[in-house]
């Protein structure tokens, strides 16, 4: 069993604030979790240079120094550069490829002395599966993506916390399944610099965890306008009222009406406990949002996206990622900007909803994690195509780029994890992870 201090970020800081550990015993807890590696999450150890780094966090701490997430160890979704460090992409093209540039996010996450111990496994550019990584509660079930190494590893309490990417619910859709809390902030909070590209408007960076409030850590540690990416931000703003104030919304029909009954029930419940903690829960409509083929935007754009950066020969990629790139190829040139006028009229739909809420509550995901190999699913007494069911709940808000944190809460009749969704206003990430830590057992 893995080191309890590995369990969140909260837990490793209070190990430490304590003198239970040191920072390089967290490390080589770590490593030896990551080492056993029963779930398949390891792509590329960085061993050495964590224990380096886990060296100065202890004479920084010693010398009451300490940063923010000093000695806190973390995995890295291997879509993204670290100079020096083998990054495949998870692609067959890249293999060999090392790049000489840091991600953004890396590079401030390292500053505030968190200490990157591994990459970690995904789908090939964040696209199309993976068969290597299984489920930390069951491996004879999925364990989502792309995201799909962190959110095993930090589900699994291998690691405190793990940088994920999310364009459709990579980073909510597997943390729904394997048990973690995963953020997608407001589009353009975290910089993209270093992360390589699926879709260039729908692309977030975002974070799996152990607790909900080790997102407030980590959003603080990342947020402020890079001048390498210029769709980043430097928007973030205090909360303009008390969460005590706020009003949840709770859109059932779009969400509910394909969602297994067990994810409804967790649902339910988890609006009895906010309604128990004193906010108020009301029932919201997202006015036409059945007619506006949210799943075909996304569709469209990523598609579309994806081919005009990735031009390489198809062959030389994988086959999954190969038809997506085919995909794109084909798409009409009118077509693709149709999707991107359908978006401000989306975004709009979900504005007016939240011109009556403050925060939204939905399921994570629709269904739980399904057996592995499963491409048709049975929910309601309808079987859908795998595909058509996995991002229902959760593509939507990388549309609008709204703030979404998934958070655990409960288990379905096979004791799989159940996640449920709080989507906050634009930019008012901070107030809608604090309102998560209240759904947080």
């Amino acid at each position: 069993m893995a080191h309890a201090a590995l369990r969140s970020v909260t837990a490793a800081r209070v190990a430490l604030d304590a003198g239970e550990t040191t920072a390089r015993g967290l490390v080589e807890a770590a490593i030896d979790a990551l080492e056993t590696d029963e779930y398949g999450v390891l792509q590329h150890p960085m061993y050495e240079s964590a224990l380096d780094a886990a060296a100065d966090s202890d004479e920084r701490i010693a010398a009451g120094e300490a940063r923010p997430l000093e000695g806190v160890p973390f995995g890295v979704k291997d879509i993204i550069a670290i100079a020096g460090v083998p990054t495949t992409y998870g692609s067959p093209r890249y293999q060999d490829f090392v790049p000489n540039v840091t991600a953004t996010v890396i590079r401030r996450l390292v500053d505030a002395g968190a200490i990157p111990v591994a990459k970690l496994r995904t789908y090939e550019f964040a696209a199309g599966p993976n068969d290597l990584t299984v489920n930390p509660h069951n491996p004879t079930r999925m364990s989502g993506g792309s995201s799909s190494g962190s959110a095993a590893a930090v589900g699994g309490g291998l690691l405190p916390f793990a940088v994920g990417t999310d364009t459709g619910g990579s980073v909510r859709v597997p943390a729904a399944w394997c048990g973690a809390v995963g953020i997608k902030p407001t589009y353009g909070w975290v910089s993209r610099h270093g992360v390589a590209p699926l879709s260039w408007t729908l692309d977030h960076v975002g974070f799996l965890a152990g607790d909900p409030m080790d997102c407030l850590l980590l959003l603080a540690s990342v947020a402020g306008q890079d001048q390498l990416d210029p769709y980043s931000a430097d928007n973030v703003s205090p909360p303009v009222k008390p969460l005590a104030e706020y009003r949840v919304g709770v859109p059932w029909g779009w969400f509910s009406a394909v969602s297994q009954p067990d994810v409804v029930a967790r649902v339910e419940e988890a609006a009895a406990r906010l309604a128990a903690a004193g906010l108020e829960v009301i029932d919201v409509e997202l006015e036409g949002i059945e007619e506006m083929n949210v799943d075909i935007v996304k569709h469209l754009i990523v598609s579309v996206e994806a081919a005009a950066v990735h031009e390489g020969p198809i062959h030389t990629y994988g086959p999954n990622f190969g038809k997506v790139l085919a995909h794109g190829r084909d798409i009409l040139g009118v077509d693709y900007a149709r999707a991107l006028r359908a978006r401000p009229v989306i975004q709009g739909v979900v504005e007016d909803a939240f011109s009556h809420v403050d925060l939204m509550l939905t399921p994570g995901s629709p269904i739980t994690a399904p057996e592995r190999g499963t491409q048709y699913l049975a929910v309601r007494e309808r079987k859908y195509k795998l595909g058509n069911l996995v991002a229902r709940c959760t593509s939507l808000f990388d549309i609008t780029g709204h703030p979404a944190i998934t958070v655990p809460f409960g288990t379905d009749s096979d004791g799989m994890p159940v996640g449920v969704q709080l989507v906050g206003r634009l930019w008012d990430d901070l107030r809608t992870v604090e309102a998560a830590s209240l759904l947080s057992v």
